[in-house]
């Protein structure tokens, strides 16, 4: 099993993306960072790729803006079927890939994170209760901290299902992983492998140009599929 480490940027954040891909790079493993033309939420175009970037040894391919879904979808299209998605604003420690290769092997037939969510009685976003650093199922996955994914749990449909709710990747991936019952795993971080956010990514934080009615996107795209249970 030799997987791809894949994420997304927004033309604007370019320029300060080289700590984190230096941390993905680290883990040994082929990067793959797809950048859109154009940023369908700002209009921002890319004039260039960093010359610095360009040689530091990631794989970069140029892609229509999906949102944050891009991180996930250009890899699946491409055909890797281990793919380990990251954020574009975190420096990711030591063994923080092989933590996610290690939970993924014990089990193959669940998504593997770091991170995910559980939902009350009441079903809303908001009241949902974010799980780490222990292992144990989640209704939902966040991709923030780093996720493992076997292509295989995709469906063709994931490549339409996205522009129903573009602006939450969370909600369209988890509600599509609900649907075909496979199961969202929240795995213990190994030793030394925690985050550390980028803050020069935040002279521009997506969660500003991100709209976030979660629970009109949970309604339609999570809620509406059959219970995996």
């Amino acid at each position: 099993m030799k997987p791809v480490i894949s994420l997304t940027t927004i033309p604007s954040r370019i320029e300060h993306i080289t700590p984190c891909l230096t941390s993905l790079l680290s883990q040994g493993l082929p990067v793959y960072l797809w950048v859109p033309a154009v940023c369908t939420r700002t209009g921002d175009k890319l004039k260039r790729i960093p010359p610095l970037i360009e040689d530091i040894g990631a794989i970069i391919n140029i892609v229509d803006d999906m949102g944050p879904i891009t991180k996930l979808l250009p890899a699946l299209k491409a055909g890797h079927q281990h793919i380990i998605t990251a954020d574009d604003d975190h420096i990711y420690g030591k063994g923080w890939a092989k933590g996610l290769m290690k939970w993924a092997k014990r089990l193959p037939g669940s998504v593997v994170c770091y991170r995910g969510r559980i939902f009350g009685k009441d079903r809303t976003y908001k009241k949902s209760r974010v799980i780490t650093r222990v292992h144990r199922l989640a209704d939902m996955v966040t991709t923030v901290s780093g996720v493992f994914y076997d292509s295989r749990f995709f469906s063709k449909s994931i490549f339409e299902e996205w522009k129903e709710w573009p602006m939450n990747d969370d909600i369209v991936v988890s509600g599509h992983l609900r649907q075909h019952d496979i199961p969202i795993e929240v795995v213990p971080f190994p030793k030394g492998a925690g985050l550390k956010r980028l803050h020069c990514m935040h002279t521009q934080p997506l969660y500003k140009i991100n709209p976030s009615i979660n629970d009109e996107g949970l309604a339609k795209l999570f809620w509406s599929k059959p219970d995996a249970n």
